[in-house]
C-alpha cells in the first residue's frame, strides 16, 4: 500500500503502462517541501521547461498550486498578516 504522505506527479495527457525502480538522489522533494511550507500552499503539479535555443532540458522548473485566495499577492508567505 502506498504511503499517503507521498506525492506522485503524472505527465499531463499520459495513458500507458509505467514501471518505477529509477531512483536518484535530488534535492526537489526537499524544495516541494520548503515551497509549501514557506508559501503555504499545495503544490499540484511540475512543469519542466526546455531550453529554447537548445532545445534541451533547461534548469527551469515551475511549482503549479491550487489555487487559493491570497489579496493581490501571488502567494502569501507565512507570517504574513493583511494590512
Amino acid at each position: 500500500m502506498a504511503d499517503k504522505n507521498n506525492k506522485i506527479f503524472w505527465l499531463e495527457g499520459f495513458e500507458g503502462k509505467v514501471r518505477g525502480g529509477a531512483y536518484f538522489r535530488s534535492r526537489i522533494s526537499k524544495d516541494v517541501e520548503e515551497f509549501e511550507e514557506k508559501f503555504e500552499c499545495n503544490i499540484v503539479g511540475i512543469r519542466l521547461d526546455k531550453d529554447y535555443e537548445s532545445g534541451k532540458a533547461s534548469w527551469n522548473v515551475e511549482f503549479l498550486t491550487e489555487h487559493k485566495e491570497t489579496g493581490n499577492k501571488p502567494f502569501r508567505v507565512k507570517g504574513d498578516t493583511d494590512e
